[in-house]
């Protein structure tokens, strides 16, 4: 390793250069890779992040590799098997290659959603709600003294997925700042309201929630969910907020519908 280092400093640029893409290699990041990056990101319309993209092609590149070895490993005992004449290993090793197959195709998504989540790689997760909706039509009912049914349909770019988004109430309180609104009870609260694949949303909601003359549906990302304010009392999403949308949905790139209650029928 010194001598690596001492290369690079009395080196010429040259051999600067081949270090550096050395290690990139080594790290499964080729500098084509680095270098493209801001081009393919601004041929999709999408903002260029070197942390959030080294992270996407590590991510991918892990991936490959462990599939890959794993594949190649079942191949050449299945292969020495056969050539061995032991088809009960043939078929044991056929059974779980197809298995490993299986698993890696359902197991994929998962992973790529929770790496997307714990490091906040834009490149692994949806878009966000801002890029994704592009209109939200609503009407309100009242099929209960206390509780009114907003519903809607949430109109997608394309590309986007329904069921990646979620759909949260604010209502102004009596300090007049929007709060988050729970809109129903299982086993704990309720505050995302899921998307339907078909776009739709329907929401339970408490009529005094209105009483204080302004409210407003706000569509995050499932992803935009923090774990640590989940872990308190905090709904996860910002909360308590003076305007919407405010500084930190801005930021996550939130989508805000004001919700009119004289829609009410």
């Amino acid at each position: 390793m010194k001598e690596i280092f001492r290369e690079f400093i009395n080196g010429s640029s040259a051999k600067k250069l081949a270090i550096l893409s050395d290690f990139a290699t080594i790290l499964g990041v080729s500098v084509a890779t680095v270098v493209a990056g801001p081009f393919l990101s601004r041929f999709a319309g999408v903002e260029f992040n070197l942390a959030d993209f080294v992270i996407s092609v590590l991510f991918v590149f892990c991936c490959l590799w462990v599939a890959g070895e794993c594949l190649y490993y079942l191949l050449v005992k299945i292969f020495d098997a056969y050539k061995e004449s032991n088809y009960r290993a043939v078929s044991t090793n056929s059974i779980i290659l197809m298995l490993s197959v299986w698993f890696a195709i359902v197991a994929f998504p998962f992973l790529k959603y929770h790496t997307g989540n714990i490091f906040d790689a834009s490149y692994l997760l949806p878009a966000r709600a801002l890029s994704a909706i592009s209109g939200f039509e609503y009407s309100i009912s009242s099929p209960f003294d206390e509780r009114v049914v907003l519903e809607g349909l949430v109109t997608l770019n394309e590309g986007a997925k329904a069921t990646d988004y979620v759909a949260v109430f604010y209502a102004r309180n009596k300090q007049l700042v929007y709060e988050i609104q729970e809109y129903g009870r299982t086993y704990s609260r309720d505050y995302a309201a899921p998307i339907n694949s078909q776009g739709r949303v329907s929401m339970p909601i408490h009529r005094s929630a209105f009483g204080m003359n302004g409210a407003a549906l706000v569509f995050y990302r499932r992803s935009d969910w923090s774990f640590f304010k989940g872990l308190g009392v905090e709904p996860g999403y910002p909360n308590l907020v003076p305007q919407l949308p405010n500084d930190e949905m801005e930021t996550i790139g939130a989508y805000v519908v004001p919700i009119d209650i004289t829609a009410s029928q």
